[in-house]
């Protein structure tokens, strides 16, 4: 069975249909066996090999849950330890029934792939619209409904009088309604506004929600009564249409071809409309093109090289496309689900490209879509630990299905949180976990100083007869100064050596002045000293002179400069600085590579022996922090305040 991760809902028809079928032998092929959650994993190797790891519920307790909790970036030792371990024996077990192929096998044979998200700011109109939903009664219900009832009842509003609204939609129906609107609001103002598909209750909504912005925003009022186009192509309504548009318009000049993926058809609809505004040669494709319209389709876009840009939709034109002319990847909205943006990906970079691929995926920073991507983040290093065995990096201090432990990604007040003037949890989240990557990089440099230094250096001090050098060779070596202060310095033509050796004049002194010293009490050695003193001064200004450049070699040295610089100027600013340019213009602050956050690291892999080792190996340390790690004899851990004990974990 091909593409069998469709079958990762066991109560679904196609996957109970499919464990009915009597068959000798079960081959399924897939290139993502785990798309939201461990159990998709299990129902796909169920199916392969039915009783094999049990039922649901004993292999959520067996591994599902332990892994999990191993993830926790506030984890114990004895929680990280357990989960790694799981995995171990998760992965002996599977390594009989699963044979995985990745394209590292043939990184030789494919172009170089740099992923870049972008975190784009809202416009004011966006942000404003964003802050009037939030206080609109439906959401307002929503967010509230975990609250303790007012009559009383001991049952909370979402279960006791507030169960339905005024229309009488129950809490899954709102809930589904509000975020709906979010994610138009996060990708494009006027998506919010009425129109004929839409039900009477969703416009009637919609008026009431846009009566209010207009009031504010009255430019929005006379734009939502221009042409579609007019108003989808301006980039005040829209944070993301603003860098979209200057990327483009950049690309275009390049040359370059571009595929520009979108979940949702509506907004599909609205990128379409901005492409014939600015007369770009499109092509497109969807769930409604038929099968021999998109071989044709895919056939045109793949060689006529007049056809700049291919908008496609990331559901229909995910998964089964080659895509290889292009060499731009835009994926405009993100998807719950992270395989469908990573496929997207690779309708470009496959066999048979032969440019370097660039993929760029815009986040509307501190709305909704950024709770997406971080539940995206979440997904992958999931699979990543239960599929290929990664000690993947801990960033959050939530758990999937635990209600307790919702942290910085699951629940209501996450999902519908509103983080503006620039803020990112995306990006504090990464730097709280850098943090820890830092300090055990740090640790590899702590200066440990040898045992009865004091007193080697006054027995040097008094057995030497100068003191021109307190320090042997070896000693300076010892600390490694050069790797030291390569850490704090940036200018790579930094001379390190004038750490260790003095200059020729300096040293030329210093040794004259020793000789004075040691024959003070003889006046003709004294005279022949300073004698000496004034003699290599002369040889010092004879140098001096011989080196110094003339008037004419100075002329000639800035007119080469002058000539270098105007060579420099003429000299090609290379794309990803204009792209890096567009970015600031267009007011992102938070920029990052996918592939540098997803994966392991050497600090993590130390973290994990450790906590493996003191917990099953030493009996010790079980409660301790899981962020920590070895400093010569030291254990440097974050501090933890107790609830019902005031003594935090010490430096031991």
């Amino acid at each position: 069975m091909d593409e069998v991760h469709h079958l990762k809902d066991p109560k679904r028809a196609v996957t109970i249909a499919s464990k009915s079928l009597k068959v000798k032998c079960r081959i399924g092929l897939t290139g993502t066996p785990l798309q939201n959650r461990l159990l998709d994993f299990w129902s796909v190797l169920d199916w392969a090999n039915p009783g094999c790891l049990g039922d649901k519920e004993d292999f959520t307790y067996d591994f599902g849950r332990p892994i999990m909790q191993g993830q926790r970036f506030d984890g114990t030792k004895r929680e990280l330890a357990t989960g790694r371990k799981k995995t171990q024996e998760f992965q002996s077990m599977i390594d009989d029934w699963c044979l995985r192929r990745t394209k590292a096998l043939i990184a030789d044979q494919l172009p170089q792939k740099d992923q870049k998200v972008v975190f784009c700011p809202l416009s004011k109109v966006q942000e404003d619209i964003y802050k009037t939903l939030l206080q609109t009664n439906d959401v307002q219900l929503v967010l509230k409904q975990g609250e303790p009832c007012d009559c009383r009842s001991e049952l909370t509003r979402g279960k006791c009088c507030y169960a339905v609204n005024e229309e009488g939609s129950n809490m899954k129906k709102l809930l589904l309604q509000c975020l709906r609107l979010f994610l138009k609001i996060s990708n494009h103002a006027a998506l919010v506004l009425p129109h004929v598909k839409q039900t009477d209750d969703q416009r009637k909504r919609a008026k009431v929600i846009c009566e209010k912005v207009f009031a504010v925003h009255p430019e929005f009022e006379a734009a939502s009564k221009s042409p579609s186009f007019e108003l989808f192509s301006d980039s005040n309504f829209c944070g993301k249409m603003k860098v979209l548009d200057k990327l483009l318009k950049l690309f275009q000049q390049e040359k370059d071809k571009v595929l520009l993926f979108s979940y949702s058809t509506q907004l599909l609809d609205m990128l379409e409309a901005y492409a014939i505004s600015c007369g770009m040669v499109y092509r497109r494709l969807d769930g409604k093109t038929r099968g021999e319209r998109r071989l044709d389709v895919v056939r045109d876009f793949n060689t006529n090289p007049s056809i700049f840009l291919f908008l496609v939709s990331t559901k229909a034109g995910g998964v089964g496309l080659n895509l290889t002319s292009a060499n731009i990847v835009i994926v405009f909205d993100p998807s719950w689900n992270p395989s469908d943006d990573l496929q997207a990906e690779d309708r470009a970079y496959r066999i048979g490209q032969r440019r370097d691929v660039k993929v760029f995926r815009l986040i509307s920073a501190g709305t909704v879509e950024e709770n997406m991507y971080l539940r995206q983040i979440y997904k992958q290093q999931l699979a990543n630990v239960a599929v290929e065995g990664n000690n993947e990096r801990r960033y959050f201090t939530a758990v999937d299905g635990e209600k307790d432990k919702k942290g910085e990604l699951f629940g209501i007040e996450n999902l519908f949180a509103l983080r503006n003037d620039g803020c990112s949890v995306s990006t504090d989240i990464f730097k709280r976990s850098d943090k820890i990557e830092r300090g055990f990089r740090m640790t590899k440099y702590e200066l440990q100083p040898k045992e009865n230094a004091g007193q080697t250096l006054i027995a040097e001090y008094s057995a030497s007869p100068s003191v021109q050098c307190l320090e042997t060779q070896e000693e300076q070596n010892s600390y490694n100064l050069d790797e030291i202060t390569s850490q704090y310095i940036e200018d790579e033509t930094t001379n390190i050596d004038c750490l260790h050796n003095k200059s020729p004049e300096k040293q030329n002194r210093v040794e004259v002045s020793h000789n004075t010293e040691d024959n003070c009490t003889d006046d003709g050695k004294q005279k022949t000293n300073f004698t000496k003193i004034l003699d290599i001064s002369h040889e010092i200004e004879k140098l001096d002179k011989s080196f110094a450049p003339s008037h004419d070699n100075d002329k000639q040295k800035r007119q080469k400069n002058k000539q270098g610089a105007s060579i420099s100027k003429r000299r090609p600013i290379s794309k990803d600085s204009q792209v890096n340019q567009i970015l600031e213009e267009c007011g992102v602050q938070h920029t990052h590579s996918n592939k540098m956050i997803i994966g392991t690291s050497e600090a993590e892999n130390e973290m994990t022996s450790r906590a493996m080792k003191e917990v099953f190996d030493l009996g010790q340390y079980s409660q301790q922090p899981a962020n920590c790690f070895a400093a010569a004899d030291q254990i440097i851990c974050r501090k933890i305040d107790y609830n019902n004990n005031k003594n935090n974990l010490k430096t031991r």
